[in-house]
């Protein structure tokens, strides 16, 4: 295989990576750009149900505290036991979300439900100097909003909280960020896959398609290339051919003008009209002999030397050429 033929194959195969890689990379930021904009979407869902949630909450607070009368249980012990009864329901969060109840006891968080990542058991009390619980720091703090950080277990989680300020407590909602994810990287990775093997499909059936054509391109370059090569060494040989001609051409046309020049000085005046005419056709014919001997020599040298590019008038070249 020739380098050229190396080459060309080099830059399809450069060209296929690049097309490979502008393609993954656009499927990448598409995943990507989904997945941002579920998160946006699920953030508003959290953030709706943390607020529901609050406002019944409160709603059963204020209702305790107008209408208890039972004298050994507080109303906001009231009102806890019936939120532990009714346990938040975490199943319409996915398969790692669920809501997390929590006050603050001195410096610590202490959650108040069951959840699911502790086997069904209340998490152990947390730090509030700790990074873990982020979202439930900021709910006890008396913020609302949403959050991407670390939950009680030091999991990343998507997180929607809310102060509950009739009982003192804060609520969040939450689901794992790796669950969110998981969909947008699967498909991801499924678009980049098959997009890859179609890309490549298509280069290689592609190839397969074109090669007779290259293949007959080449074929007709290589011909090329040998007639250029013969071309370039009949040019050589016809240039020293007119060399060698015109130098050998010099001399008997020297000595013929030589003679010529020599009977008419003797013998002009001395003969009739009609030889002195003949000896100047003579003489005119050596001449015009002689210029086109040295055309013929300069046309030789015209390849070994550079080549002069000016401009010129054509209407005055066309007036010699007319001329002569």
């Amino acid at each position: 295989m020739s380098l050229q033929r190396l080459a060309d194959s080099h830059r399809l195969w450069v060209a296929a990576v690049v097309m490979v890689t502008v393609v993954v990379v656009g499927a990448a930021i598409s995943s990507w750009a989904l997945y941002q904009a579920a998160t946006i979407q699920q953030q508003h869902m959290l953030q709706e149900m943390v607020q529901a949630q609050v406002r019944m909450m409160n709603s059963v607070a204020r209702f305790d505290q107008i209408h208890h009368s039972d004298e050994d249980i507080s109303p906001a012990a009231l009102t806890l036991s019936q939120i532990l009864d009714a346990h938040l329901e975490s199943a319409e969060l996915g398969q790692t979300g669920e809501y997390v109840l929590g006050r603050r006891q001195g410096d610590q968080i202490l959650f108040m439900i069951p959840q699911r990542h502790s086997q069904g058991q209340i998490p152990d009390p947390i730090a509030v100097s700790s990074d873990q619980a982020e979202p439930m720091r900021r709910a006890l703090k008396g913020m609302a909003g949403t959050v991407i950080g670390l939950d009680y277990r030091a999991t990343e989680v998507l997180a929607a909280y809310a102060p509950i300020e009739h009982l003192g407590m804060g609520l969040v909602a939450k689901i794992d960020v790796a669950e969110l994810r998981a969909p947008y990287i699967r498909v991801g990775l499924l678009g980049g896959a098959l997009v890859l093997a179609i890309t490549f499909v298509a280069f290689f059936w592609a190839r397969h398609l074109t090669r007779p054509i290259i293949q007959k391109l080449d074929d007709h370059a290589d011909q090329m290339e040998d007639l250029n090569q013969e071309l370039l060494r009949s040019n050589t040989e016809l240039e020293q051919f007119a060399y060698a001609v015109s130098h050998d051409l010099q001399e008997p046309l020297r000595m013929v003008s030589s003679y010529v020049q020599l009977l008419e000085k003797r013998y002009k005046g001395q003969l009739d009209e009609e030889a002195d005419e003949f000896i100047g056709f003579a003489l005119e014919g050596s001449t015009r002999m002689h210029d086109l001997i040295q055309g013929l020599l300069e046309l030789s040298r015209i390849n070994r030397r550079d080549m002069l590019v000016e401009q010129c008038d054509m209407n005055i070249i066309l007036s010699i050429v007319e001329a002569d």
